[in-house]
């Protein structure tokens, strides 16, 4: 409130020219809206008002980008990537979700040992899946594949190829042997398809979308200034001919206004 007042008596009315300005009195008019209804009543405005102010205050955030440009580097680059990364994200949960499938297939009745438990198996899709989430992080997922391929042996108890029969005798528990060969390649295949070629390919959009961000900031006109180019010569030219006439070139200037244009300033100095 303090800066809004301070900001007001120093400005005056070119105070309210800017919309940042505006914005901010906003924010301190419904605040102190708010706080005297509650002062005074003993209500507040409300869960949704005061919802509704704490999300407009995070359009401070927006200013604060709009005044540091590595920052606005950073916040285009994440909009510029971002449908890229959910049509890649999509196609990777899509291939996780068809390992997990193949993961429920092959190692779901394999005995637990090691760091097996109910929620780190393959016992269904949705274990299956979140297992797979948790290999790809790169956490303790050889452990996995070593109690995977764990064999018959004097300190592990198991049964090659378990029937329906053997499930029952041990009361539907895991009791199968491990698949060393399937476990090497699951994983392995796994691994260089997730952590190898998606995290590059994550890597490689970013960077992408990095560069292509600096180079449009280093441009002396950007997108927006083409844009207001083009609405100003479509009024002198609608045909599009790619000409305008003479006469019209200094009211074109005038439409199409600075920086690619004149303001209002020459008007002052036109010849007549």
């Amino acid at each position: 409130m303090a800066e809004a007042l301070i900001k007001i008596c120093a400005f005056e009315c070119r105070y309210f020219k800017d919309k940042w300005n505006v914005f901010d009195l906003t924010l301190v008019i419904l605040s102190v809206a708010s706080y005297i209804s509650e002062l005074t009543t003993g209500k507040s405005l409300g869960h949704t008002a005061s919802l509704l102010a704490r999300t407009l205050k995070m359009g401070r955030l927006v200013k604060l980008m709009n005044s540091l440009k590595r920052m606005q580097i950073i916040y285009f680059t994440f909009m510029n990537t971002f449908s890229s990364m959910m049509n890649v994200g999509g196609l990777m949960f899509l291939i996780i979700y068809i390992y997990a499938i193949f993961g429920m297939n092959f190692f779901a009745d394999i005995k637990m040992s090691g760091p097996m438990n109910e929620r780190l198996s393959f016992m269904s899709v949705f274990t299956s899946f979140v297992t797979l989430i948790r290999v790809t992080t790169g956490e303790n997922w050889n452990e996995l594949m070593n109690a995977l391929s764990k064999q018959n042996s004097q300190g592990h108890s198991c049964i090659e190829n378990p029937t329906y029969a053997d499930l029952k005798a041990n009361f539907y528990s895991q009791v199968g042997c491990g698949k060393p060969v399937i476990a090497y390649l699951f994983f392995g295949s796994y691994l260089v398809m997730l952590t190898l070629v998606f995290l590059n390919l994550f890597i490689a959009i970013i960077l992408n979308g990095y560069f292509e961000t600096v180079d449009k900031s280093q441009q002396y006109v950007d997108q927006d200034l083409i844009e207001v180019f083009k609405d100003s010569w479509s009024k002198f030219d609608p045909t599009a001919t790619g000409f305008i006439p003479i006469k019209d070139v200094k009211e074109f200037l005038f439409e199409l206004d600075a920086p690619l244009g004149w303001n209002e300033s020459f008007k002052d100095n036109e010849v007549k």
